[in-house]
């Protein structure tokens, strides 16, 4: 592995557990054993560093979204992949989707990572769209409107799983979305 994947991988963990601003360029060079000055090599600041971290994070996940929907299951299906990739990530309780533990700092975000972050979130929702629009159920609810909900819900359910180091509360909060066919 490159040092900078490295680097990426490491600052993720600690973003992913600890929130953007649990996370310093120290604990990362700690972690990996170099020192800080290292890390600036690859990333100038922290800033630089939030928005590398949220752009790998989106190609990572697009190409899963890509996955589900060229896999030929059916939308239900595809939105229990959806689901369980956000399952996924708490790592049972432990850490969260990277945009949603960079959400709680929002305020004190710089500009390139909001951009990453909102880029991140309107690729989702144009997946959910999408999926939707494949289907006929709750056909007086838009698309839009109903991959709005379904995002909020899974980033609740997240920050509530997550806070309780309880799974059962993702569980139970999104087994709703599984209530009425896609």
């Amino acid at each position: 592995m490159d040092r900078k994947t490295e680097l990426l991988d490491t600052a993720e963990n600690l973003v992913r557990r600890r929130g953007f601003q649990g996370m310093s360029f120290a604990d990362v060079a700690q972690e990996i054993g170099i020192k800080t000055a290292s890390i600036h090599y690859h990333f100038p600041g922290k800033a630089a560093l939030g928005a590398a971290l949220m752009e790998r994070y989106a190609e990572v996940f697009a190409a899963k979204l890509e996955e589900l929907a060229q896999s030929g299951v059916t939308p239900a299906a595809q939105l229990a992949g959806l689901v369980a990739q956000y399952r996924a990530a708490l790592q049972g309780g432990e850490t969260m989707c990277l945009c949603v533990a960079l959400s709680v700092n929002r305020d004190t975000l710089a500009e390139p990572i909001i951009r990453e972050m909102t880029a991140f979130r309107q690729m989702v929702l144009g997946w959910l769209t999408e999926l939707y629009a494949q289907s006929e159920v709750n056909a007086d609810i838009s698309s839009d409107a109903r991959a709005a909900a379904t995002l909020a819900l899974l980033e609740g359910a997240q920050l509530i799983a997550h806070t309780q180091k309880d799974m059962a509360c993702f569980d139970l909060a999104t087994a709703g979305l599984f209530m009425q066919p896609v």
